[in-house]
């Protein structure tokens, strides 16, 4: 293998260890569920994210929805009832959610974001990689032209065989979410959640992430079907 292949196939595997290393995790935290609730489970939702702005907003609630359709969950973002209002009366939010046909309403709240600064120290790693021209080390003659120690050659060549990044300092997030499902047709609170989100590297990757946290307790707590869509 060529040492300008042996790189990018480093390079490569690097990548990609970096981007699975950094799939972001949310936990549940604690939760609450309405004591020796009988109710059937819950077939569609109205998924409301409540973020920063409408733009965060709308992508979390995308994000959310996509999770809930793969185990089988019919669900309406937010953005799609509510439109570009900010604050809707008590009344009419709930005549826009009656619209929608759900029989719950998800509801996503941001409670609070930690920021902290994260010093990343240098790293370094080793190139493995074949020596140009193997076959010179045999040549008889090579050894009049030795690049090392009496040539710069032998000082660049063994030096390019490690390749490392500069120590650097980074902004880290934790994010602090309150989960509520309420039931439409008497507005009652079912079940709550508070959950911790580290690090997202997107609002759509929060909603992802913590989506996947809530489905599942949902499920666990017999709230949602454990079914998996096909699709």
């Amino acid at each position: 293998m060529s040492r300008a292949l042996t790189v990018t196939v480093l390079f490569m595997f690097v990548f990609l260890l970096l981007l699975c290393s950094c799939a972001t995790v949310s936990q549940i935290e604690s939760s609450w569920k309405v004591p020796s609730y009988m109710g059937r489970q819950f077939s569609k939702l109205a998924v409301i994210a409540v973020m920063k702005n409408r733009d965060e907003s709308k992508a979390f609630e995308m994000a959310a929805v996509a999770n809930l359709s793969k185990v089988g969950i019919d669900a309406v973002p937010g953005f799609t009832f509510l439109g570009s209002d900010t604050l809707v009366p008590q009344d009419e939010l709930e005549k826009r959610v009656e619209t929608t046909g759900a029989d719950g309403v998800l509801i996503f709240k941001t409670i609070a974001v930690d920021k902290s600064k994260v010093y990343i120290p240098p790293t370094s790693y080793a190139i493995g990689t074949e020596l140009p021209y193997g076959d010179w080390w045999d040549d008889p003659y090579w050894g009049y032209y030795t690049p090392y120690p009496y040539h710069y050659w032998g000082y660049w060549y063994p030096a390019v065989q490690v390749v490392g990044t500069p120590g650097y300092w980074t902004t880290e997030y934790n994010y602090q979410v309150e989960t509520a499902l309420y039931r439409t047709s008497d507005n009652k609170l079912i079940w709550t959640a508070m959950s911790g989100t580290y690090d997202p590297r997107s609002q759509s990757d929060l909603g992802a992430s913590l989506s996947a946290a809530v489905i599942a307790k949902l499920q666990a707590d017999g709230l949602i079907s454990g079914k998996t869509k096909r699709l």
